[in-house]
């Protein structure tokens, strides 16, 4: 049994890992942002996972619904509204999670919501950017990726196209070079070798100087 070797490009690419690290980094920066004292203390912590339910609602929602379904397919309008009417909902998660199921799933903690619809709205709107303009730039980088592989792909195909040619050419201008060869020789025309040696000349062209890119000007009048 083969084992994969997992490369760091593959694992960068990761799309879950992508997305863990950037919760990850988010939930460092808010909780350190929410922490009043030096100690790590549980209350902080938690309240920066209950801070997030909105976010990631708000976030995933846009990610993966709004953009793809409106966004992408020029319904800019149906997009804008559905985003105003998003962000309300995460305002509004938020306002329920800590008038309410704060207290219920955690009953020991004492909870404070110290930010006011203002503040909620600046956090929703400052994620939403950020994630959208990560989304947008890996589907520009996709696009360009792509682009590169057909690139490749096309120039990939001309040239065996061109090496199918050859190996269609050059057995007929052998067959035809070599009868004509033959015709001299019977005739004993004193042209025989130096045609042979031009056709010695050509066949070495074909064999090796075209596969180079660029060939010039004076080796081509050469042949």
């Amino acid at each position: 049994m083969q084992t994969k070797i997992i490369t760091f490009e593959e694992v960068v690419r990761n799309r879950w890992l992508q997305h863990c690290l950037f919760w990850i980094l988010s939930f460092y920066i808010l909780w350190r942002l929410f922490t009043y004292s030096e100690e790590v203390e549980w209350v902080d912590i938690i309240y920066t996972f209950l801070f997030h339910w909105a976010i990631i609602f708000v976030v995933y929602t846009n990610i993966q619904l709004l953009i793809p379904k409106f966004l992408e397919k020029k319904k800019y309008w149906t997009y804008i509204f559905s985003l105003i009417g998003l962000i309300l909902s995460g305002i509004a998660i938020n306002a329920i999670t800590f008038g309410w199921l704060a207290d219920l799933i955690f009953p020991n903690y004492y909870f404070i919501d110290y930010y006011d619809f203002s503040d909620i709205l600046e956090f929703i709107v400052s994620y939403l950017l950020i994630t959208s303009l990560f989304k947008f730039s890996k589907g520009w980088f996709r696009q360009l990726e792509a682009k590169q592989k057909i690139g490749i792909l096309e120039k990939e195909k001309t040239v065996a196209e061109l090496n199918a040619l050859k190996t269609q050419i050059n057995p007929h201008f052998l067959f035809n070079s070599l009868n004509n060869l033959y015709s001299l020789s019977l005739d004993n025309d004193k042209r025989t070798p130096r045609i042979i040696l031009r056709l010695s000349e050509m066949m070495r062209y074909l064999l090796y100087e075209t596969e180079v890119q660029k060939v010039s000007l004076q080796k081509k009048l050469n042949i």
